[in-house]
């Protein structure tokens, strides 16, 4: 079995493609359904992020995979394949394992270091096991990435100072205000970015902060928490014409504030500038507000210039979380053909049970033992011949090489034409009992 990971994220391409193929969480369930009817999907994950759209499955044809993925992307966002292809990337085994690490670390993430993905992969492993698409190697691939995850940060300083997109927002808020204290500030939307960005506005002392959502007495709760006047949903509107700051993240599907909206807040506010932070995929603002004469819509993309200061600060911790990543997709990718051992095993336990039935029988009269005693005689044998070959059948799976003693055995042993055999007599049977 392959393990393929099909995607696209922030490097690569631009929110504009990114919003077309993010899942919303009511997307997950249907979405996994029909993927895992496409031919050569055995198992399968996905993962929707505001920076990213990755599909990871487990294969018996990596070709036929990779196809079957890509489409199943154009058809079900409705996405004509030239305009998306482009933009996707793949990776197969030892990478595929590899990039979801980085990416579960915070390695691959807009932010570098950012502590939010975990959670979200964590999430996106449960809503596939939830719908029974995942199986033993997928298992396996989400308990070693949240392994990895966890010794990674508990073992460098890639937290040291970590920020999220939610921080980065409040502090292109910063650069471009100079300070916070005095600002009127409206924060549109209650999900996990909007409760962070509440935290940093709080924590970086702004003036008046205003909060709104439709879950209402989710917004009641964190204007307590954290000092904010909660504006009721239906009048949010009304409340544009006295905030210089509004950061948009709601999980809505669609642009909620329009160019009209902010055209007639900015004619009462006597054209005051306005600034509007969109952090949401898909978008929240109508990309034509930053067409309006003083007002300045920056979206996700545009934070790369604070996250990229960001970075700087942590990347001598590079070489140590590399290193923790290899020892993990070293560990993975060695369980992973370790499977292949047992169908081997399996084959040889049957050729020496044959062998020694033969000769048993021929000189079960001559041995004086009952069957018990036999049997224990045929176990302990077959046990010594296949203690060595199992050594290092094991060895080999830790190290690399295992197919090549799985092709030596096969064929010193005749193991693939018992086999065959062995499913002619089945088939034999089969075919004396229909008659």
């Amino acid at each position: 079995m392959q393990l393929v990971l099909i995607g696209l994220n922030h490097k690569l391409s631009p929110v504009e493609i990114r919003e077309k193929v993010a899942f919303s969480r009511v997307d997950i369930s249907p979405a996994l359904s029909q993927l895992k009817a496409y031919p050569h999907i055995e198992e399968a994950v996905v993962l929707s992020t505001c920076n990213r759209v990755e599909i990871i499955v487990i294969t018996d044809n990596t070709a036929g995979a990779l196809e079957n993925v890509q489409l199943f992307l154009s058809r079900f966002h409705q996405l004509d394949p030239n305009t998306l292809f482009p933009y996707l990337y793949h990776f197969s085994n030892e990478k595929a394992v590899d990039h979801l690490f980085r990416v579960a670390c915070g390695l691959d993430s807009l932010v570098f270091g950012e502590a939010e993905i975990l959670g979200q992969v964590k999430e996106a492993f449960n809503l596939a096991l939830a719908e029974e698409t995942i199986g033993l190697h997928l298992f396996k691939l989400k308990e070693k990435t949240l392994e990895v995850a966890k010794k990674l940060r508990s073992n460098t300083d890639i937290c040291k100072g970590a920020t999220s997109v939610a921080s980065a927002s409040v502090e292109l808020a910063h650069k471009i205000f100079g300070q916070l204290k005095g600002e009127q500030i409206l924060v549109l939307g209650t999900g996990e970015m909007g409760v962070q960005s509440l935290k940093y506005l709080s924590e970086g002392g702004a003036g008046h902060v205003y909060v709104t959502s439709r879950r209402e007495e989710k917004a009641v709760q964190l204007a307590k928490e954290f000092h904010a006047e909660v504006v009721n949903y239906s009048d949010w509107e009304k409340s544009l014409e006295k905030v210089d700051i509004v950061l948009c993240s709601t999980s809505a599907p669609r642009c909620i504030v329009s160019e009209n909206v902010v055209k007639q807040a900015m004619s009462r506010r006597h054209h005051k500038p306005m600034f509007i932070i969109d952090i949401s995929v898909p978008r929240n603002v109508e990309p034509k507000v930053n067409e309006l004469d003083d007002v300045y819509l920056y979206n996700i993309d545009d934070l790369k210039v604070v996250c990229e200061s960001n970075m700087k600060v942590r990347q001598a911790e590079w070489p140590k979380c590399l290193e923790i990543i290899s020892q993990g997709v070293t560990q993975y990718m060695n369980w992973q053909k370790s499977l292949s051992i047992g169908p081997i095993v399996q084959k040889m336990q049957a050729y020496f049970d044959g062998i020694l039935d033969q000769e048993i029988e021929q000189m079960i009269n001559k041995l004086n033992m009952n069957e018990e005693q036999l049997t224990l005689l045929k176990h302990r044998i077959k046990g010594k011949l296949l203690h060595k070959p199992m050594q290092v059948l094991n060895e080999a799976a830790r190290s690399g090489g295992l197919q090549v003693y799985l092709e030596a055995l096969n064929k010193l042993f005749g193991l693939e034409e018992m086999e065959s055999v062995s499913h002619e007599d089945e088939s034999s049977q089969t075919l004396q009992k229909k008659s």
